[in-house]
């Protein structure tokens, strides 16, 4: 019998549904997937670059994911978004935006979670992280929502 790789297609799903809000913004074969013990990940290129915050409002109003928190250099140059899927078994996945050109990105980055305990401890490490850096806070989640979702 033929291992099925559930992180595969979860990453086939997830590119679909991408899709469906950013048609043509991607070769949607050219991705390959990374694995590492407990996730996997691809960047996903763009065909054209796009602003940060145009991207964080599509996926915010489709509610396509949370968003974890978003941060600004002091100088406005970079820029990070980190967002996260709701964990369900076929759904749990983060997606990372970063900008070091004013807000214009070339692609993002996304990581697919084989355990919610794995995409826990890792979405709450970098939610950590991301509290002692020198960054203004755009946004940021709750603690006791972040926490909820995985209850």
């Amino acid at each position: 019998m033929e291992e099925i790789n559930t992180t595969e297609t979860n990453f086939n799903l997830f590119l679909e549904r991408f899709l469906q809000y950013f048609p043509g913004i991607t070769d949607p074969g050219k991705h390959k997937m990374k694995k590492e013990k407990g996730y996997s990940y691809a960047y996903l290129s763009f065909l054209i670059p796009h602003k940060i915050e145009e991207m964080k409002t599509i996926l915010k109003e489709n509610q396509f994911v949370n968003i974890l928190y978003s941060i600004k250099s002091e100088d406005n140059k970079a820029c990070r978004i980190l967002a996260y899927s709701m964990p369900y078994d076929t759904e749990m996945y983060a997606i990372l935006l970063e900008s070091e050109m004013y807000g214009i990105i070339d692609g993002m980055s996304v990581v697919f979670y084989e355990s919610l305990d794995v995409m826990f401890n890792q979405l709450n490490e970098s939610y950590r992280l991301s509290q002692n850096q020198c960054w203004q806070i755009e946004e940021i989640e709750k603690p006791e929502v972040f926490f909820s979702n995985f209850v």
